[in-house]
């Protein structure tokens, strides 16, 4: 079992994806499964439109706007 994860768990993530894994597969991206909860937990928070970059550019010198 992956930190946080159980194998029926992941399972079901699998099948719900579509995926066909072979068992080393399934074992590979199991044991990686805590590093991605940490990625979604870091990003998976509430943000203004003004946290996109877009909408912060500023037309330098030259450029027509």
């Amino acid at each position: 079992m992956a930190d946080g994860i159980t194998e029926e768990q992941f399972e079901f993530l699998v099948q719900r994806a579509g995926l066909t894994l072979t068992p080393e597969q399934k074992q590979e991206i199991m044991g990686t499964y805590h590093y991605v909860a940490a990625m979604v937990a870091r990003n998976a928070r509430p943000r203004t439109r003004m946290a996109e970059p877009a909408h912060l550019f500023i037309p330098g010198e030259g450029v027509v706007a």
